[in-house]
C-alpha cells in the first residue's frame, strides 16, 4: 500500500528511487497509475482479504484465494512491461503461499477435557 502511494503522490518515482525510464514500452508515461493500481489492487486486496479473515467472516478463505492469484497475475504482468525484478518473484511467491494456506482444511478443534 505504502509503495503504490508514494508512486502515485510522487509520479516520478523519486520517493522510492523508481527510474521512469522503467517504463518504456509500457502504457504509462509516469509512476501515477501504476502506483494507484498497487495500492489498491495490491494493498487494498490484501487489506480486505486480512481483515475478513480476523474477523472471522464465511467469504475470507475465497477472498484470501483471490487475493493470493491476484497478486501472483499482478507481479506476472508487472514483469511483463518492465521486465524481471527479484522483488516480484518474492511477492509471487508470497501470493502461492497466501492462496495455498487459503485452500487448506482447517484442522479440528481440540477439546479440552
Amino acid at each position: 500500500m505504502v509503495g503504490g502511494v508514494l508512486l502515485a503522490v510522487r509520479p516520478d518515482g523519486s520517493l522510492l528511487m523508481a527510474e521512469t525510464s522503467a517504463l518504456s514500452g509500457t502504457p504509462f508515461a509516469d509512476w501515477r497509475i501504476p502506483g494507484v493500481l498497487l495500492a489498491g489492487l495490491v494493498g487494498g486486496g490484501g487489506i480486505v482479504a486480512g481483515l475478513s479473515v480476523l474477523a472471522q467472516r464465511l467469504q475470507a478463505r475465497q477472498l484470501s484465494v483471490l487475493f493470493g492469484v491476484g497478486l501472483v497475475a499482478f507481479e506476472v504482468v508487472e514483469a511483463s512491461w518492465i521486465g524481471f525484478q527479484p522483488l516480484e518473484l518474492v511477492f509471487g511467491a508470497i501470493g502461492v503461499g497466501i492462496a495455498a494456506l487459503a485452500t487448506r482444511k482447517p484442522s479440528g478443534t481440540v477439546v479440552a477435557g
